[in-house]
This record gives C-alpha cells, structure tokens and sequence, in this order.
C-alpha cells in the first residue's frame, strides 16, 4: 500500500496513516518490508528485487546510489513479505522460511 504505521509501545499513533511519500521521500509505494538496521540505525526498505536505505539526518534522504540490489544481502531473497529487528540480529520473512542477519557482524 501507499500508508505507514507508527506505534509507540503497542498502541497506534492517533496521527496514522500517513502516506509513505509524506514520510519517506525517495521511497515507493507498495513496499515489502522494512526496518531499522541497528548496525547504523538507518532505514532499510524492500521492494521486489531492490532495497533503499533512508537517513533522516541527510538531504536528500536517500542517496541518490539507491536502489540498490536485495542479493548485495548474501543468501537474502528477493520480493520479502516481512522484516523486524530483535536484540540485535534482524529477521527476514519469505513464504515459510526466515533469514537471520546479526547487526554486528553482518552475517
């Protein structure tokens, strides 16, 4: 879809949605997944066989070497259904099968 979440705790912001593009310059609609890497605490968001990285701190948000390739991830798939992170590794879901990435070590 086009809208984004945001939640504080385990309830919903009373200002959500909001569409992706108000959010989230440079970033399409109708994406994957996407979550907070925690090895730079950037943004990753997925989408087909591409991802982009989106850094508040900077303009334009996103550089403009995004998108770059999901199979730059080793052994990641492309067109994910979900992401999160979680003490400190991030999980990625395709199908039936997750992908476990630690955020330190990148492996």
């Amino acid at each position: 879809g086009s809208k984004y979440w945001r939640y504080i705790g385990k309830r919903m912001d009373g200002d959500y949605p909001k569409d992706i593009s108000e959010g989230f310059t440079g970033i399409p609609d109708n994406i994957d997944a996407a979550t907070v890497w925690t090895g730079n605490g950037k943004i990753y968001f997925y989408k087909g066989t591409k991802f982009w990285r989106f850094d508040p701190s900077q303009r334009p948000p996103v550089k403009s070497t995004y998108p770059k390739l999901i199979s730059n991830w080793e052994g990641l798939p492309n067109n994910l259904d979900a992401a999160l992170t979680y003490h400190g590794y991030t999980y990625f879901f395709k199908d039936k099968a997750y992908y476990r990435f630690n955020d330190r070590t990148f492996s």
